[in-house]
């Protein structure tokens, strides 16, 4: 079984977010008989050849994240279950932090935005879990669907306006306003508020593969520690 600090550095010790490993998009699936020992040397692009590799070498890895800490990936289905029902592993930060700088990186927006439900265990996270359940069943999902068609609808609009000839981001224009526009609305969030949240989760979720990139995530992380003050 790995070691319970190694476990709960694979779901937390990086430089983007609190809930995983950042990869670095650096080139193909690596040669099996030579494996990378840094995980950042995965490609981004397209991992899922990649975890394969690692599936046929076995279903637990030692890998180094790309902020130095090393951490245990599991790619097997018995493991990681065992891994997520053991006990003894833990997802949360404060408690890792707490422990030492050697066990996981801050990283960013940091810990002040890390005691969500998924980056704690019970019994915080039942109770979290619990205040959310009732916005989540098959019927408010549901009544759910008017809403979001006629938001995906207005996106579509906007985009056939441009004209046929346009060329389209289509993330920038469909894939991030329609759930982002949602979840602003679930969690009540004023439109006013809306520009400079979606500017700064966008640099949060960019690759901090250049220190300009890292400057600039560090602002937006600031920007949003003051919007949700």
């Amino acid at each position: 079984m790995p070691h319970p600090e190694a476990v709960a550095q694979t779901s937390m010790g990086q430089t983007t977010d609190a809930c995983g490993a950042r990869m670095v998009d650096t080139g193909p699936v690596p040669d099996l008989d030579n494996p990378p020992v840094h995980w950042g040397d995965y490609g981004q692009a397209g991992p899922y050849p990649a975890f394969a590799a690692l599936r046929t070498l076995g279903p637990v890895h030692l890998v180094t994240l790309p902020d130095g800490h090393e951490a245990w990936v599991v790619v097997g289905y018995e493991e990681a279950k065992a891994a997520l029902n053991d006990p003894r592993l833990s997802k949360d930060m404060h408690a890792a932090l707490a422990d030492g700088p050697g066990i996981v990186d801050e990283g960013l927006p940091g810990p002040a935005f890390a005691r969500h439900m998924l980056g704690v265990d019970p019994p915080d996270h039942t109770r979290l879990r619990h205040l959310v359940a009732e916005r989540f069943t098959h019927r408010s999902i549901a009544d759910l669907e008017p809403r979001i068609q006629e938001i995906a609808d207005q996106l579509l609009d906007a985009i056939a306006a441009v004209g046929p000839d346009a060329e389209i981001d289509l993330m920038a224009a469909f894939a991030f306003p329609l759930p982002f526009t949602v979840i602003c609305e679930l969690l009540g969030i004023p439109d006013e508020h809306r520009g400079a949240l979606g500017a700064s989760l966008d640099l949060l979720l960019r690759p901090l593969d250049t220190p300009e990139a890292h400057a600039d995530a560090v602002e937006a992380s600031a920007a949003m520690a003051a919007l949700f003050a």
